[in-house]
């Protein structure tokens, strides 16, 4: 089990190295998106009442994070990012023309967070999905064009993160009932997914795939034949 998380996130980076090769298109997104997810890997320091997973170098219970961390949430971003994009069949088209990065929702992801885990500090999991739906919120309101593709994208990568998650329950029987605490399955489990684990895959889900259009001035369209 000692590196079974390492690997687990090597398995969700795997479907993100498949895109990155064949769709060039999208590699300056999944990168963005990948990049801005980074810092929340600081995040599992907050984590500790929901699970306790080995980590490499045992770094998770010296100082808190370790290195899976950040490349989880380097992987889901990546991911979540372009999930809408390659199974609908779309590419990005330029809306308007933009000066710097407008990360209003990145912001409000933080700040939503912060004050959640303030206010419930031993509920981190659901404070992380209520603060990925408010910034989701906040797109959709301001971009009711991009409504479509935050509910779809959010369907399309919490099943993408179900199947995952079963691949690696195939490959590590037993790691749920010996790493994660009573608050991951409080809600129950879907085929030995903690419930948990797929919310939060579609609250990433619902932000992640519209964070970049809305940061850098984007919309989708039909990806046609001759653009890949």
């Amino acid at each position: 089990m000692q590196y079974a998380y390492f690997i687990g996130t090597l398995l969700v980076l795997l479907p993100g190295l498949v895109v990155f090769a064949l769709r060039k298109d999208l590699q300056k997104e999944m990168l963005w998106a990948g990049a801005v997810a980074l810092p929340f890997g600081f995040s599992e320091i907050f984590f500790r009442e929901y699970w306790r997973p080995p980590s490499l170098f045992n770094l998770i219970e010296r100082v808190g994070f370790g290195i899976e961390d950040f490349l989880f949430v380097f992987s889901v971003g990546c991911i979540a990012a372009i999930v809408y994009e390659v199974i609908a069949k779309r590419r990005l088209q330029k809306l308007r023309q933009t000066k710097g990065t407008h990360l209003l929702p990145y912001v409000i992801l933080a700040l939503a967070y912060a004050g959640l885990e303030g206010f419930s500090p031993f509920t981190s999991i659901y404070n992380a999905m209520l603060a990925l739906f408010i910034s989701a919120a906040f797109i959709a309101i301001v971009r009711h064009d991009l409504i479509p593709q935050i509910i779809v994208a959010a369907m399309l990568f919490g099943g993408l993160y179900f199947l995952l998650f079963l691949a690696f329950n195939y490959l590590f029987p037993g790691y749920i009932s010996s790493v994660y605490r009573p608050e991951a399955v409080r809600l129950g489990l879907v085929f030995g997914v903690p419930l948990p684990e797929i919310l939060f895959a579609i609250s990433v889900g619902a932000l992640w795939s519209a964070l970049y259009e809305y940061t850098r001035g984007f919309r989708t369209r039909p990806l046609k034949a001759s653009a890949a």
